[in-house]
């Protein structure tokens, strides 16, 4: 199960992450966006359809930066 600060998963399968910067590199951020595209690969195997991870990024100044991450059939 990814461990960012905040998810929402249906059937084990998370549909929405979202992660607050905790460091000056952003390393969270990155993170986040390696976990998303695991489970996007991962409900695509499952589903046999395109399915798609939203996320949303918050800085500390208060920017929130939003990310669809999927993974269509074609891709392997």
């Amino acid at each position: 199960m990814p461990r960012s600060d905040y998810h929402i998963a249906i059937d084990g399968l998370v549909y929405l992450m979202v992660e607050v910067q905790s460091d000056g590199a952003e390393g969270d951020r990155y993170r986040m966006l390696l976990q998303a595209a695991c489970m996007a690969r991962f409900g695509r195997h499952m589903f046999k359809q395109p399915f798609i991870v939203f996320t949303l990024y918050i800085e500390n100044s208060g920017q929130v930066t939003r990310y669809f991450v999927f993974h269509t059939l074609d891709a392997l």
